[in-house]
Order: structure tokens, then sequence, then C-alpha cells
């Protein structure tokens, strides 16, 4: 009972790792940057988590998890229309269950994409990105876990802004932003996963930003390749996450990004809760 409890938790630590997106997520909104103007992102995450939900959506305790992240996301304006997007991280795991540990540290997941601008106009823009996603590598023969296969991920995006009062540069502006997602095989066969973003946030001033953003997804059960001739099944997991963030600009084109996340539901998968810190640099 605890050996099978153990590898089940083992293969959920697993799927944590590389299935479900960043901590901290990062993602191009639905406006393109002007071309040849770039932007750089850097995230530190840090969550925890002592339960893990099962496959009817009900906790079971684990001793703990812990995971540390750091992450680069950047965009580059190619032209008024299309957009380089750009991300990799980089990340430890350490998972304790039934008395046993297991650490993880490896690259995570590495993005490259474009995106390009279908429309925008005063106050609204949507865009299309299409994006390869490569294997982050992750491999420990103790466990025969290998990483995730080579990907291609289509995402739609669609963003509203609007200036509520006061004139320009001192008037509240809120703005929300909505992304639909979903992962392929290389030769766009099988649907990995879906997934679907939504953002909220106001400017009370050119200096302070606040943001409200809810990350919803699911993945498809597979046979995963491990380590030599291993396979082992990975059950189909959902999650609904909910972050809380507050940026300052401190200087011209740069802002400190804090914020707070945590795991609300899911199936197959750790309740993570942590914190986060970004560094947001405009060129």
């Amino acid at each position: 009972m605890l050996s099978s409890m153990y590898s089940y938790c083992l293969r959920l630590c697993f799927l944590v790792g590389f299935y479900i997106s960043a901590l901290a997520e990062v993602s191009a909104g639905a406006w393109n940057l002007p071309a040849l103007e770039p932007q750089i992102i850097i995230t530190s995450a840090v969550t925890k988590a002592d339960t893990i939900f099962d496959n009817s959506r009900d906790g079971i305790s684990i001793d703990s998890f812990s995971k540390q992240e750091t992450r680069l996301y950047s965009e580059i304006g190619l032209t008024n229309s299309l957009m380089f997007v750009g991300q990799a991280g980089y990340q430890s795991i350490d998972f304790v269950a039934d008395g046993k540990s297991v650490y993880f540290k490896d690259w995570d997941e590495t993005k490259l994409g474009l995106q390009y601008q279908v429309l925008r106009k005063e106050g609204l823009a949507a865009s299309l990105q299409g994006s390869v996603i490569f294997d982050g590598g992750l491999d420990d023969t103790r466990l025969n876990l290998g990483g995730a296969n080579n990907e291609i991920e289509l995402r739609a995006l669609y963003g509203r802004s609007k200036k509520l009062s006061g004139e320009e540069p001192e008037g509240w502006v809120w703005f929300y932003d909505i992304q639909g997602a979903s992962r392929f095989d290389l030769k766009l066969n099988t649907i990995s996963r879906w997934q679907v973003d939504l953002t909220a946030g106001v400017k009370p001033s050119e200096k302070w930003m606040g943001l409200a953003q809810i990350y919803l997804s699911k993945t498809e059960s597979q046979n995963t390749q491990g380590t030599g001739h291993a396979v082992f099944f990975t059950p189909s997991t959902e999650q609904a996450k909910a972050e809380l963030s507050f940026a300052y600009q401190f200087k011209p084109k740069r802002y400190a990004q804090i914020g707070f996340v945590r795991t609300v539901a899911g199936r197959n998968i750790v309740q993570e809760t942590g914190a986060f810190f970004s560094l947001w640099q405009k060129f």
C-alpha cells in the first residue's frame, strides 16, 4: 500500500515538473511590442505543498513538497505585427512521501515561438501565437522517469483596456487579457494539453499596477517514455491556479513585481502555495 502510494505520488511530482506550466506564469499579452523593441522578464518562485489532489479531486496528505524555479521570458518586436517570444527555466523539486525523499534538479521546458498581431486599435488587441516546446530533459534512473516529449503549442490571445478617470498620465486604467492554448505532438495529431489564462488588472498610476490571474489547465493521460525502455502511465490532470500580484516601476522601463499563488482545485496534481518575485526590463 505504501509503495503503491509512493509510486503514485512520484508520478504526480513528475507531472508537476513538466506538464504543468511554470508557477509564476509568464506569457505575452495580446498587445505586440513595436518593431525592434525587446522586453525581458526574470522570475524566481518558491512553493510548498502538503497535499495532492487525487483522481477524485480529493486531497491526500503527503509529508512535504517544495519547488524552486527561476524562469526567463523574452519578447522582441520583429515588425509592427510580428513578435518573437521565448521562455526557459531551471527548477528543483524536493518531494517526500511515506518517509522517502526524492530530489530533482534540472532545466525545465524551453519555448520558442512567434506571435502575429491580427487586430489592434485603441483599447483592443487580438493575436495568434505558435510555439515549439522543447523537452526539459529531466532524467532520474532510480525512478525510470524521463522528460516530456517535444510539442507544438497554438495560442489565441484577446485583450481590452480602458481609461477609467483622470487625465494622462495619472488616470486609472483597467485591462483584461484572455488566452486559450492547446499543445499537440509535433505531427499535430494528438492534443496533450488544454489551457485557459485569464488576467484582469488595473493601473492607478504610471508607476503602480495590480494583477489578478487565473490559470486553468487539463492534460490528457498518456504512456510516458522513461529511461531506457521503461514506459509508465501518467494520468490526466486538471488544475485551477489563482495568482495575485503587484508591480512597481522603480526606474524608467523597469518594473519589480511580487505575487502570491495557490492551486485552488485540481485532479492528480500537487496543491501548491507560494510566492514569486519578478523583474521586468524594457529596452
